[in-house]
């Protein structure tokens, strides 16, 4: 029999694209029972609203065997605490043996859960997570053929060197109950960055992030998206990298701690790409240069940004990927307040 899975969705003012999440999650073509918890962080527009007219359908389905799948809503609300804090209450509440961490504004595909359960059966320990891909939904549409993860997804061995480096995970996880019952769920201080910490807690205690490479999801990149870049976001990335000296700092190697200093007196790689970006859009190719050297320096395991680095030395290279970047802008629909 196939393990129930808890999809934990925190919800915050999302009346306008929670019932495609949801519906998302009751549509999946997994042969086991699926659970979907909303916690309801304070929202004032109609989300409440949207979600009870899904508590008052039979969402029951049967399978082609004839047996009958449960697909419930479960529902709660809270005074405004923060994604980290309802997320935690969702999962308080579930009861899936795997649990399944999808945003308001985002769509599990189909096929998503069944694949990413068979992963997780499929591999070698227990202590295993598996991050699924997912098509990016910009202003103007999907662009099939640039998913959310595009890097090479590191060997176990790798990976709390390269998860220092940036969150090579994916928002689009499923992992066992138990990891959050040995290391505590996401960290309600936080605001921004809270999966990141929960992803480096884990394979720093052994864990293995695997990744799912077919998009079996959609996740939306626009100005209203959380995960747009503010200085809240980069600020949190410092903090995360602190939580982790103070707490393994003496079971790390040189290098990893050299790195997660390194970042500390440097700031986010992410805050570089992005003024590398901006610099880009605005001809000032020297600064570009500058914050996209440290930037690669900092994210080594990165190829895309490593290239762009070895083009930007080249005779009339910045000025190649000064336009390259003005056709991805396009492709996008770029606002400014996308900035990550």
């Amino acid at each position: 029999m196939l393990p129930s899975v808890s999809v934990i969705i925190a919800a915050y003012n999302s009346a306008a694209t929670l019932g495609a999440t949801l519906s998302g999650a009751l549509t999946q073509e997994y042969q086991g029972d699926i659970e979907i918890v909303v916690v309801d962080d304070g929202s004032t527009d109609s989300t409440a609203q949207l979600v009870a007219g899904y508590l008052e359908q039979d969402l029951d389905q049967r399978a082609a065997s004839g047996e009958l799948l449960r697909r419930t809503v479960l529902y709660q609300g809270q005074q405004n605490a923060g994604q980290s804090t309802a997320r935690n209450r969702a999962i308080e509440i579930s009861s899936g043996e795997l649990l399944a961490i999808c945003d308001a504004d985002d769509v599990l595909l189909p096929g998503y859960l069944e694949r990413a359960v068979s992963m997780l059966q499929e591999a070698d320990s227990a202590a295993t997570m598996v991050a699924s891909n997912a098509f990016v939904l910009t202003p103007n549409g999907i662009a099939a053929d640039r998913p959310l993860l595009r890097d090479n997804h590191p060997r176990a061995e790798q990976q709390r060197l390269v998860g220092i480096q940036y969150n090579f995970g994916s928002i689009f996880m499923l992992f066992p109950r138990a990891l959050v019952q040995q290391l505590g769920a996401f960290d309600e201080q936080l605001r921004s960055c809270e999966d990141w910490d929960l992803w480096l807690r884990a394979i720093f205690a052994g864990w293995t992030i695997v990744r799912q490479p077919e998009p079996q999801a959609i996740y939306r990149w626009t100005s209203a998206s959380v995960s747009s870049g503010t200085d809240q976001v980069y600020q949190a990335e410092d903090v995360v990298i602190r939580k982790l000296l103070a707490s393994q700092g003496e079971n790390m190697s040189e290098a990893e701690r050299e790195l997660a200093e390194r970042r500390l007196a440097s700031g986010s790689p992410l805050r570089l790409i992005s003024r590398f970006e901006d610099g880009l859009r605005n001809g000032e190719f020297d600064a570009a240069k500058r914050d996209l050297f440290e930037a690669s320096a900092l994210v080594s395991f990165q190829g895309r940004l490593s290239a762009k680095a070895k083009i930007a030395r080249l005779p009339g290279g910045i000025r190649l990927l000064q336009w390259r970047q003005a056709k991805l802008d396009a492709l996008n629909g770029y606002q400014q307040d996308m900035a990550r």
